[in-house]
C-alpha cells in the first residue's frame, strides 16, 4: 500500500505498522486542524507510539510522564470510536489516582524533578522563571552555570512572592522530602494538562482538580455521572 501511494503521488511513504487506535491532536496554532506531528497511537501488538506530547519532552517530571503513559494504556484494544469513548471514564479514574498520590505529599524527589537546559548566564535572566531561579542556585552551589548546562529542580511554590523568587524551586540535589514541601497544586496542574493534551475534546469539569476542597467524594460523583 505504501509503495502504491508513493508511485501515485511521488510522495515517499513507508509502512509504520497497523494501529488499533490513533488520535491526531489539534494544532496549537490552528485548533480546528489536526497536527501530523502531534498524535499518539496504539499498534495492534500493544506498542504505544507518541509525537509532540508530554512524554516526549525532557522538561516534564517523571510522575507526569508515567501518568500520561498510563492514561494512554487504558485504550489498549479500543478499535472503534464507541470503544474509545467508553474507556474515557477509566482514564479519568487513573488521573484521579495520580492526583490523590500527588496530594498525599508522598511523591519522591526523582518523580518530581524537572530537567531543563540553561539558556544563558544566571545574571542575564530578566524574569524570575523556574529556570532562572534554579540557575542562580546552581551557581551559588559552586557550579559554573553557563548556557547549555543542565539543571534539575523541584517546584516548591509556583506562586511565590515576587520579592522572594528563590522559594519557587529547589535544586533536586538539595531537596529533602522531610524538610521541603513540593507544590501539589502545580504538579496536579501539570497532570491535568497531560491528560487534556491527549484528547481532541474538552474536559471543563477537570477544573475541580485545582480547587482546595477537591476530594475523593467529588471523584466518585464525577465518575458516576459520566458513566450514566
Amino acid at each position: 500500500l505504501a509503495d502504491k501511494i508513493t508511485d501515485s503521488t511521488d510522495i515517499h511513504m513507508s509502512w509504520d505498522g497497523l494501529f488499533d487506535t490513533i488520535v491526531f491532536l489539534p494544532s496549537r496554532a490552528e485548533p480546528d486542524i489536526p497536527a501530523l506531528s502531534h498524535y499518539w497511537g496504539i499498534k495492534n501488538d500493544g506498542e504505544i507510539k507518541v509525537r509532540g506530547i508530554e512524554v516526549r519532552r525532557r522538561d516534564i517530571p517523571k510522575i507526569v510522564k508515567d501518568a500520561q503513559y498510563a492514561f494512554i494504556d487504558v485504550f489498549q484494544g479500543a478499535k472503534t470510536v464507541e470503544e474509545f469513548h467508553k474507556r474515557i471514564p477509566e482514564a479519568k479514574k487513573v488521573l484521579y489516582e495520580y492526583v490523590a498520590r500527588i496530594n498525599s505529599g508522598k511523591v519522591t524527589g526523582d518523580e518530581l524533578t524537572v530537567r531543563q537546559r540553561i539558556s544563558r548566564k544566571p545574571s542575564e535572566y530578566k524574569v524570575n522563571s523556574y529556570q532562572a531561579v534554579a540557575a542562580r542556585q546552581l551557581e551559588r552551589s559552586g557550579v559554573v552555570a553557563s548556557a547549555g548546562k543542565n539543571v534539575r529542580y523541584i517546584i516548591l511554590n509556583a506562586e511565590a512572592d515576587p520579592n522572594f523568587p528563590e522559594k519557587k524551586v529547589i535544586l533536586s540535589d538539595f531537596y529533602d522530602g522531610k524538610k521541603h514541601e513540593y507544590d501539589r497544586k502545580k504538579y496536579v496542574e501539570l497532570l491535568k494538562r497531560a491528560f487534556e493534551n491527549i484528547f481532541p475534546i474538552k474536559f471543563p469539569e477537570l477544573e475541580e482538580l485545582l480547587k482546595p476542597d477537591f476530594n475523593t467524594k467529588l471523584i466518585q460523583k464525577d465518575l458516576t455521572c459520566f458513566i450514566e
